[in-house]
């Protein structure tokens, strides 16, 4: 393997190995041990099947803080790890526990950013309390800088130090510097014990978060046997002896007892220490996260992984980023370990990471990239990754019989476990975007395919049946579908010509092109039902969008928007042409190219202003295009064209403006709407098309 292979499996067993402990952890999370013990025994496995699961604040935070880097670049400071926060979570809603000012941590940072209190400041003890400060929330999200670091300690706890500031203080900080540390350690190291050691160079040694790690670690050289060092734990670390909701010392104490008594083995630290109960999300996800580090994926058993399916969900302010997979994040992160440290992106992942187009690639064990099949009585296939493809075994077909092998490209509540966190999404596919197969079948079994699409209603568009050789071969499809639908899957048909068993194709890449041509009609979207959230209250949101405060409802007329900021279509994909038909009070702004709701490119939209609006996140310039009176209260009407540098936008069809992109360039976004507490939009209609 070269370097950078080896960091990827590296990151990748790492990261799902945080994922399963979020996905271990969560139906007990907050349980005592005395409970956990009484309802199931000694765990071996998950204790609750998910099927697919929802997002977590403990997933959601590694995956969004790093485009701090991604924006700023390796001397990224902790104003502007702030600044990240602010783009990447929406408000009161998602991402992380919204416990109200004073009682969560996280939400209190959050408003203090909002009120012009700028990172380091916004998390800091004199400001926010001590108890504020020293949550767990510190530590919980800390693991990407781990994975960015390319096994250099120093660098993740740089990193860990400067997001942990934005929201923690004291021990919240050591605790974000402790687990980016021993995930760095655990990448060049195979015993945990020598990982804990060394991670406490780089804290500071008259910490509690020090002292506490110690502390566990002698009862361990004491002789104390598992059981015996956890009930000092739970007497001398109990939550009644620690302020707050759910403070970082108890738990800590326990991930070290799990570690130091797991005898280096996965399955055995991460279930001692689910059964401890406390925050076990948080705890398993973070230990989780070390251990998958120091074992690899040789290291983690298959139970733990299959049932994940590579999916995973996410509940940022970023609709088309909200639905991803687990081996495709995993090259995201090693992307930005290898540019952090000077390390060569082989030619095959860097041809993936500047595509256009995003390609599927199947080189790491259990990356399926989220695909899967529906097995019938007379279609039976499962999948594999081998050798950098995706083998399908066709257990058995018969003939005249038909299967599938798909992936979701958007998911309903009914299809989603739970709403823990509060999940949101646009989809990962539109209408008039080309899928393309790259498939061999070296057995020449006798099978056809047929590349289609479903929508949420179930109705399936489909194209023209082919065969396939022994060698590789590419199929593509543009999708041929009205232009309003909503996709909800993709894949491959196929239909068989005669007896088929235990006999494989390959599929060695799949690709979408992000080039689409949608509408959508407003009134005939709806609020999708999620049912309760974690803190059991009703969780509904606009179908296919995020939203900033989620305000936003579909009435009988269309998307109406007040004090509110709603986000659609793929944050991947370049807009070049849009209509939209809308009614307003006030002003509001039509985002044409959005990172988030925070980075954009748009139009301020009033009766009698249209400029051109650059947003960066507290900065915005506005270009003025016209002070004359163009505008109604009633329907309007907006087309815009986005060509070589120069976006010609006409009102109504009789006003036209042409003016040059002078202050940024548009490249690929997302589009939506900002619309202020003073102001009112109602969206009717929008037709969109990307290059």
């Amino acid at each position: 393997m070269t370097k950078f292979e080896v960091l990827l499996n590296q990151v990748y067993a790492a990261w799902l190995g945080k994922l399963i402990g979020i996905r271990l952890g969560a139906p007990v999370e907050n349980w005592t041990f005395e409970d956990i013990r009484k309802t199931y025994g000694h765990l071996k496995g998950y204790p609750v099947d998910y099927g697919v699961f929802a997002s977590d604040d403990d997933a959601n935070g590694p995956l969004f803080f790093v485009k701090a880097l991604e924006r700023y670049g390796k001397d990224v400071s902790a104003e502007q790890m702030g600044e990240t926060l602010l783009s990447v979570a929406s408000h009161g809603h998602g991402f992380f526990w919204w416990g109200g000012i004073g009682v969560s941590t996280e939400d209190t940072a959050y408003h203090n950013l909002l009120k012009g209190i700028t990172a380091p400041a916004s998390g800091r003890m004199e400001v926010n309390g001590k108890t504020m400060a020293e949550q767990i929330g510190g530590q919980i999200f800390s693991d990407c800088w781990g994975y960015v670091s390319a096994g250099n300690p120093e660098i993740a706890c740089d990193l860990a130090a400067k997001m942990s500031s934005v929201t923690h203080d004291g021990d919240g900080i050591e605790g974000g510097k402790f687990v980016a540390a021993c995930i760095a350690l655990a990448f060049n190291e195979t015993d945990a014990r020598i990982v804990i050691e060394k991670a406490l160079t780089y804290l500071d040694p008259q910490s509690d978060y020090v002292a506490c790690v110690k502390d566990v670690l002698s009862m361990k050289d004491s002789g104390l046997s598992m059981e015996e060092c956890k009930r000092v734990i739970f007497d001398k670390y109990s939550y009644a002896n620690y302020p707050g909701v759910c403070h970082i010392i108890p738990n800590t104490a326990i991930m070290i007892m799990s570690m130091i008594y797991g005898e280096n083995d996965y399955s055995k630290t991460l279930t001692m220490l689910c059964e401890c109960g406390w925050d076990t999300d948080c705890t398993c996800g973070n230990v989780g996260s070390i251990m998958g580090a120091l074992v690899g994926i040789a290291g983690i058993e298959e139970h733990w992984i299959t049932p994940i399916q590579d999916l995973l969900i996410s509940s940022s302010s970023i609709g088309s980023k909200n639905l991803d997979t687990v081996s495709e994040t995993a090259l995201y992160f090693t992307s930005l370990a290898a540019k952090l440290n000077d390390i060569e992106i082989d030619e095959k992942y860097q041809r993936i990471l500047d595509a256009k187009e995003t390609i599927s690639f199947f080189d790491l064990d259990y990356g399926t990239q989220g695909f899967q099949t529906k097995e019938e009585r007379y279609s039976s296939v499962q999948l594999k990754c081998d050798g950098g493809n995706l083998k399908c075994i066709v257990a058995q077909g018969f003939p005249g019989k038909y299967g599938k092998i798909y992936k979701k490209s958007y998911f309903v509540p009914s299809e989603v476990y739970d709403a823990r966190y509060q999940p949101s999404m646009s989809p990962r596919l539109y209408p008039g975007e080309t899928i393309a197969f790259v498939l061999s079948n070296p057995n020449a079994v006798k099978i056809k395919f047929q590349i289609y699409v479903q929508d949420v209603d179930h109705n399936v568009y489909t194209g023209e049946w082919f065969t396939v050789g022994q060698d590789k071969e590419r199929h593509q499809w543009k999708i041929d579908c009205p232009k309003d639908v909503l996709l909800s899957e993709y894949g491959l048909r196929l239909h068989y010509e005669e007896r088929i068993m235990h006999d494989v194709f390959l599929i060695h890449e799949v690709s979408t092109d992000h080039v689409f041509d949608m509408e959508i009609v407003w009134k005939n979207q709806c609020m999708e039902d999620w049912g309760l959230d974690f803190g059991e209250l009703p969780w509904k949101e606009v179908r296919q969008c995020t939203t900033m405060n989620n305000r936003a409802v579909i009435t009988d007329k269309g998307l109406e928007v007040k004090n509110d900021s709603v986000m659609f279509s793929d944050v991947r994909a370049q807009i070049v042409k849009g209509e939209v038909e809308f009614e307003f009070e006030g002003s509001f702004d039509l985002m044409i190219c959005a990172e988030d709701f925070r980075h954009y490119v748009g139009l301020k939209i009033s009766e009698k202003e249209l400029s051109l609006v650059f947003r960066n996140g507290n900065s915005i310039k506005k270009s003025l295009l016209s002070d004359k009176k163009m505008m109604n209260l009633g329907k309007n009407g907006l087309n815009f064209i986005v060509k070589n540098g120069l976006i010609n936008v006409e009102i109504n069809h009789s006003y036209h403006y042409e003016t040059e992109l002078s202050l940024t360039e548009m490249k690929k976004g997302a589009f939506g709407v900002v619309c202020d507490e003073n102001s009112r939009c109602l969206l009717v209609g929008c037709k969109l098309e990307s290059i």
